[in-house]
């Protein structure tokens, strides 16, 4: 929602639908969100509402706030919060406990559900022989460079490119190995950010101290697209999958259990004891069953 005044659309949204549902109401910042909580959020109790953006569910909470507006909870990605030491601006507001909703789902046994159904059990195991890396762990080694990326050009202002980037030409379609100088030669030229020297990219890729929450500098969808990659031949035999098949089947691979065992489980309960409205059912066992 590119208009300066979404947050007044999704605010309003909310005011409307007040008329007729007197319960609580979840602002997500995506419609892929919306298909996951769905599952999980009692209807009766709880309305989901798209915001389409993570800054529209913040300053459309901060309307509401302002109109004393009771029962909304706004649910947004982490991003490089973490990374940067911004808190929340709000207690009606919750981040999860990584960067964002595909990174949960990848440290989630989401992943080891979509591998069994995707993947070869044989050619997993050829490739955890070679590597000497389990999937997750060589999800998180190579989406780690590219995480950092991304944090270091939001803070130095370079306005690097990483949509439509291709993987391909840094990771080796047989050994899925990473190749460091390949990876930063084409971002550089995808991003044509002539004025940043090679050097300085590969310092930002691999800073010399990594000691931060990869969950928090891996970016879900390069996760996505790397996972992508590699169930088409090295741990499967697909050549028609495409990122957008892989992230709903780690949607529908997240179920009941997962979810309740969640940061954000905890902390939707937390709010909603102190608040008096319900989002979740009331009982775990109440918790929709898996879908298949």
């Amino acid at each position: 929602m590119g208009s300066a005044n979404a947050h007044h659309h999704v605010a309003n949204e909310v005011r409307m639908k007040r008329t007729q549902h007197a319960g609580a109401f979840l602002i997500v910042e995506g419609h892929d969100d919306s298909r996951l909580y769905k599952r999980f959020v009692d209807p009766q109790q709880c309305h989901i509402v798209v915001a389409l953006g993570k800054q529209t569910v913040v300053a459309g909470m901060d309307v509401l706030e302002r109109d004393t507006f009771d029962g909304a909870l706004g649910l947004v990605d982490c991003d490089f919060d973490f990374l940067d030491g911004r808190c929340p601006l709000s207690t009606n507001i919750i981040r999860g406990d990584s960067h964002d909703l595909e990174t949960m789902l990848i440290r989630s046994g989401a992943l080891e559900a979509v591998l069994h159904e995707l993947g070869s059990p044989e050619k997993l195991e050829r490739f955890e022989q070679a590597s000497g890396a389990s999937p997750r762990n060589w999800l998180i080694e190579c989406a780690r460079p590219l995480g950092y990326l991304r944090w270091n050009s939001l803070r130095m202002g370079w306005n690097l490119t990483f949509e439509g980037l291709q993987f391909s030409k840094f990771i080796d379609p047989r050994s899925l190995r990473l190749n460091h100088d390949a990876l930063v030669s084409e971002n550089r030229n995808h991003s044509h950010a002539w004025g940043i020297s090679e050097e300085q990219l590969e310092a930002a890729a691999w800073p010399d101290m990594q000691d931060h929450d990869p969950w928090h500098v891996c970016c879900g969808h390069d996760m996505t697209e790397l996972l992508r990659l590699a169930l088409r031949r090295v741990w499967g035999s697909n050549d028609r999958l495409t990122t957008d098949l892989v992230e709903r089947e780690l949607r529908l691979a997240y179920g009941s259990e997962q979810f309740n065992r969640s940061f954000i489980f905890d902390v939707i309960r937390e709010w909603e004891g102190r608040t008096g409205f319900h989002v979740l059912p009331r009982a775990r066992a109440d918790i929709p069953s898996d879908l298949g």
